[in-house]
């Protein structure tokens, strides 16, 4: 199974499409702070843009582990998401912006032992599958963020 998270109007073949909103015709109709509606270990394919920066605080590691519980093994996450800029940080609905290190905590190399994983925040455990911009690049736009309103990240879902 493939699940777009928070598809909105942006509805994505192959996918199943999940929104709270029923006027955009999603698949499911679901309030996605209140959990995925899907098994356990049933998704190998995550996708959402611009969804996650709406995820409330204090709803945020639970929601990581919500995508935890859902993902397969391998399971592909990839995310659209607003880059780190006062343009993006100043809207009403987000509550948080991106940048390149936004999961390295949660990211892993494939050679890691169990003991060294990063984070004890979340059980969702990542590798990056996209390589890293330059750091002069990264540096030219932390320098000059309004160039730049999204950040694209591709992980692979690892489970102990």
């Amino acid at each position: 199974m493939k699940i777009n998270l928070g598809s909105g109007k942006k509805r994505r073949e192959g996918f199943t499409n999940i929104d709270s909103d029923k006027e955009v015709n999603p698949d499911i109709v679901a309030d996605l702070e209140k959990g995925i509606p899907l098994n356990d270990n049933s998704v190998s394919h995550i996708y959402s843009a611009h969804f996650l920066e709406h995820i409330r605080p204090e709803k945020w590691l639970w929601f990581l582990d919500e995508i935890h519980r859902v993902a397969k093994n391998g399971c592909i996450l990839e995310l659209d998401l607003p880059f780190d800029h006062i343009g993006t940080r100043t809207m009403i609905a987000h509550y948080r912006t991106f940048g390149y290190s936004s999961f390295d905590t949660l990211t892993i190399n494939k050679e890691m032992e169990d003991t060294e994983r990063r984070s004890c925040y979340t059980k969702l455990k990542l590798i990056n599958l996209l390589p890293r911009p330059t750091l002069i690049r990264r540096l030219f736009l932390y320098t000059f963020p309004f160039l730049k309103n999204e950040i694209k990240f591709k992980f692979e879902v690892v489970k102990c």
